[in-house]
């Protein structure tokens, strides 16, 4: 052991299409974060399903500007 030396990590429990079910991080001493899926439900999904609101890209809607 070495004195003042910590150590860091990263463990996932991924499905072969890489959901993730279980992520343990550790930032070292004895500290770290676990989140375990509960639940996980799978459909075939739309592409018009995953395009993001109009409202939501609208660069005014984020204060944005934009000059031609």
């Amino acid at each position: 052991m070495t004195p003042g030396l910590a150590d860091a990590g990263r463990q996932e429990c991924l499905t072969p299409d890489g959901v993730s079910l279980k992520l343990d991080i550790l930032s070292g001493w004895g500290h770290g974060e676990s989140y375990t899926a509960v639940e996980i439900k799978r459909r075939p999904v739309e592409l018009k399903e995953m395009i993001p609101l109009p409202e939501l890209i609208d660069p005014s809607s984020w204060g944005v500007t934009v000059s031609d």
